[in-house]
């Protein structure tokens, strides 16, 4: 059985990150990762947003990753925000999964946050049939105009992707 372990990303291991942010974002240019990674890998004193990898023992570079930040809620005071879940391996990425979502709670924890709230993209219902699995639940949708500047287009998915009865 192989057991995945869940950590921040230091600032000196965001280049080995990149592989992985170009299975879910192939047009990201490694120059434009790199520069949002080292900004979200920043020391900070309260570490209220950061890059968390799961890597599987005794392998050099990380099989998954997600992005996170907290948000003030006026619902549930405070909230950690999960964004760009990516998990790769060979034989069964679902291990990998599991170890990012149970970093999820354990994360929420030690930031002191009442909720998570994680965005699951197009291509993502893996991912959301486990996040729903370990109590998440559909709470709406997000929706996303990008303006002059702001980086890649954003492409429409269907809605809802989460297919019924995921359980």
């Amino acid at each position: 059985m192989q057991t995945f372990t869940v950590t921040h990303v230091e600032r000196d291991q965001v280049a080995a990150t990149y592989p992985l942010v170009r299975e879910i974002m192939p047009d990201m240019a490694r120059t434009d990762w790199l520069r949002f990674a080292r900004r979200a890998t920043a020391p900070s004193i309260t570490r209220s947003s950061g890059i968390m990898i799961a890597r599987d023992e005794g392998q050099p570079f990380p099989s998954g990753l997600f992005c996170y930040h907290t948000i003030l809620d006026p619902k549930y005071r405070t909230v950690l925000c999960a964004d760009h879940f990516i998990a790769l391996h060979v034989l069964d990425p679902a291990p990998v999964v599991d170890a990012l979502i149970a970093e999820l709670d354990r994360l929420a924890e030690r930031l002191d946050c009442a909720a998570i709230r994680s965005l699951v993209h197009a291509g993502g219902s893996e991912l959301a049939k486990r996040l729903i699995r370990t109590g998440h639940v559909v709470e709406g949708a997000q929706f996303c105009k990008v303006l002059r500047g702001g980086g890649a287009e954003a492409k429409p998915s269907p809605f809802p992707f989460i297919v019924p009865n995921v359980l």
